[in-house]
């Protein structure tokens, strides 16, 4: 089993594992669920998923702001704050960015065939908050951000 954690960090090991670590951490202590869930990167993604997920991207807008939002995210190491995301994107209104969030979540779920996949997570590290691509779709869609 392998999950990103919000501040980034990788796991590996059993899925035994992952519920005791996750059990004694401080999201699951107030009562709030973890941001954090396993991943099943080798039946979920592939790279033909990853293929197809980047080419439905942006197809009925071209705005491009799907793409512009991965590719910003990956050029950042795969995650971003808030603020770093509207001014990047041009943004003012949250219904704005919550449409292009959407759209990608809409395309990833299909491409996926998952309806639980988000590619585009957003959560809070004690400083603030910021979006990130989980490190399992993130090693399949780094090379289609560098074309």
């Amino acid at each position: 089993m392998k999950a990103t954690f919000p501040d980034g960090t990788v796991f590996e090991g059993t899925t035994e594992e992952f519920v005791s670590i996750r059990e004694h951490s401080a999201a699951a202590g107030n009562g709030n669920k973890p941001e954090v869930q396993p991943t099943k990167a080798p039946e979920l993604w592939t790279e033909k998923k990853a293929r197809a997920f980047w080419d439905s991207l942006d197809i009925y807008n071209n705005t491009g702001r799907q793409q512009k939002v991965i590719k910003f995210l990956i050029k950042n190491g795969g995650r971003a704050t808030e603020n770093e995301v509207w001014k990047h994107l041009g943004i003012e209104k949250g219904q704005e960015l919550a449409g292009v969030l959407a759209n990608i979540t809409r395309n990833a779920r299909r491409e996926a065939k998952d309806d639980r996949v988000r590619v585009v997570r957003w959560t809070h590290d004690g400083k603030g908050y910021y979006y990130y691509i989980p490190e399992d779709i993130l090693q399949f869609l780094k090379p289609f951000s560098e074309r």
